[in-house]
């Protein structure tokens, strides 16, 4: 997490769970400077692209003080409600005529890069080494192989919403 950090630039910090370990990055100058720039530089590939792009358009009516505004934070609360999880229910109540925005689907047709490959293997990847007991085989265990990648299916790894 550290070596992220420094990456980027050393902006951000760190919030640790009892499990996890979090980098973030939440000053808006560091994410528009340091953060959209990485991403335009280098797209994402997955729907994350369009987390990503809606994100970039909060940042842009933030810059722009539009949320400071009644019309700024229900444009805010139109993207948030398509992004990852969607709204809880407290802001749901609180924002009734919320309309999400066209969440547009991105379709990944090739992977353009190996490095692609090993980044996302880093991330989801495992190599498994499995020994068990067999009947067939003369010294009475075997040994498997098997490489695995795994993608949950909801963004941001699932877990309870929160506000």
């Amino acid at each position: 997490m550290e070596q992220i950090q420094s990456y980027f630039d050393g902006v951000g910090g760190f919030c640790k769970g009892s499990t996890t370990m979090q980098y973030r990055v939440s000053s808006i100058k560091d994410i528009n400077n340091v953060i959209i720039p990485h991403f335009d530089k280098y797209p994402l590939l997955t729907q994350k692209y369009a987390d990503f792009n809606m994100f970039k358009q909060v940042v842009e009516l933030m810059l722009n003080k539009e949320h400071l505004t009644p019309e700024g934070i229900q444009k805010i609360i139109n993207l948030k409600a398509s992004i990852n999880r969607g709204l809880p229910d407290k802001l749901k109540a609180a924002f009734p005529d919320t309309k999400p925005v066209q969440r547009p689907v991105v379709e990944l047709r090739s992977i353009p890069d190996p490095n692609w490959i090993a980044g996302f293997t880093s991330a989801e990847g495992c190599f498994h080494v499995n020994t068990s007991k067999s009947a067939t085989n003369k010294l009475g265990f075997r040994a498997q192989l098997r490489f695995t990648i795994t993608q949950h299916s909801s963004p941001c790894g699932g877990g309870p919403k929160r506000d």
